[in-house]
């Protein structure tokens, strides 16, 4: 989905918008690439963990219908 530039927010600045030497442009541009991979890198880690800790609590519940069971089975057989 393209955005327009009205929809970008304000205190976003325009990669190559400050002018310059192309090299500036480039380390500019090398920058925000540099910025980019980090923000990335953050999210993914963000969702590794947040997998990881829906697959532990799945686990915990997995654990709680099997205890569950076993003390249904125990209660049937002190009833008896």
């Amino acid at each position: 989905m393209e955005t327009s530039r009205s929809d970008r927010p304000r205190d976003v600045p325009t990669l190559g918008s400050k002018g310059g030497t192309v090299g500036e442009r480039v380390d500019e541009l090398q920058a925000a690439a540099r910025e980019t991979h980090t923000e990335l890198a953050r999210r993914i880690r963000s969702v590794d963990d947040a997998s990881a800790e829906t697959a532990r609590v799945d686990g915990l519940a997995d654990r709680m219908t099997a205890i569950e069971e076993r003390l249904a089975t125990i209660e049937e057989r002190l009833a008896e």
